[in-house]
């Protein structure tokens, strides 16, 4: 079963130690059991911020996620911002399962 949630208005997801990337969210929902998929848009600017992180998280109520996959969508020229979707979950994206 699929759960939609009422999702804050923004998020910020922590890029290495010293940036955030802010993302205003329009939609939020669990894909699974352990997934959690949001769907929003970011600045233009901070397109380039999450290439280049390493590990980007998040605290959601108190909770640790990792970003997991991130996807952004084609934008036209003089638009200020890209549409993305993205999931989150508790396990750390590096670390191998056995």
């Amino acid at each position: 079963m699929h759960y939609v949630l009422n999702p804050p208005n923004n998020i910020r997801v922590r890029i290495n130690s010293d940036e955030k990337l802010t993302v205003f969210v329009q939609g939020m929902r669990f894909i699974d059991d352990e997934n959690l998929e949001v769907a929003g848009w970011i600045d233009i600017l901070d397109s380039k911020i999450i290439k280049r992180a390493h590990l980007p998280r998040i605290y959601l109520r108190g909770c640790l996620l990792y970003v997991t996959e991130f996807l952004e969508y084609d934008h036209k020229p003089d638009a200020v911002c890209i549409d993305c979707k993205f999931t989150l979950n508790k396990n750390n994206p590096s670390t191998p399962t056995a």
